[in-house]
């Protein structure tokens, strides 16, 4: 005849209750994951940081923001400058002054933009520099063949995001002031960027021919 189990106390309930606890908690914590387990954690894991928010790295897209926020636009504008003055006739100085003039203005200086600016939707002028992302510029020095007189065909192409207009008069105030004399400013084409500078070139190349 098989002897009756006393009853737990309290206290070797709460002893064994314990016990138990003790055992699954180490349990859990020695328990490793099957490969397919982990492939399964990583999948349904989910990143997220905004970066543009970051007091360091958020620097960096600010000028993707103020892209995305302002579109884009290209104005290229062609200016042809006639010295009118015969490139034979002249001294080398004065040859020389027209050549860092030119340099000044399309060079690595680029000193034309100084006679762009910037017109924001309430009429108010600002300068071009602070909506500008980039700015290319060229020139190509050449002789008339019936006048003789030296001149320089150039090209400035803006990225921006406002409004910018072209001053030619002070451009031509600037030269007479510097050289005494006037000089003829053309502005044949602007604002068309499906036309490149090569194009230009050959355009007033074409009109030579024609016209000689």
């Amino acid at each position: 005849m098989s002897k009756r189990k006393k009853p737990m106390t309290e206290e070797q309930k709460l002893s064994r209750k314990i016990t138990n606890a003790k055992h699954y908690q180490k349990r859990a914590k020695v328990k490793k994951l099957s490969k397919r387990e982990k492939q399964k954690i990583m999948e349904d894991k989910v990143y997220s940081a905004d970066l543009t928010i970051d007091p360091d790295w958020g620097e960096l897209f600010t000028d993707v923001q103020e892209a995305e926020i302002h579109p884009i636009n290209s104005t290229d504008v062609y200016i042809t400058i006639n010295f009118l003055q015969s490139y034979f006739d002249m001294s080398r100085k004065r040859s020389q002054d027209y050549l860092e003039f030119s340099k000044d203005l399309f060079g690595k200086k680029q000193g034309i933009l100084q006679y762009f600016d910037d017109q924001n939707e309430d009429g108010s002028i600002q300068e071009v520099f602070l909506r500008l992302f980039e700015a290319h510029t060229a020139f190509y020095p050449e002789v008339a063949p019936k006048t003789g007189f030296l001149h320089i065909h150039a090209f400035v192409q803006l990225q921006h995001c406002g409004y910018f207009q072209f001053h030619p008069g002070q451009l031509h105030q600037t030269f007479q002031k510097l050289f005494g004399h006037s000089a003829q400013i053309r502005t044949p084409i602007g604002s068309n960027r499906a036309l490149t500078w090569k194009q230009y070139m050959v355009k007033e190349v074409y009109n030579k021919v024609k016209n000689a």
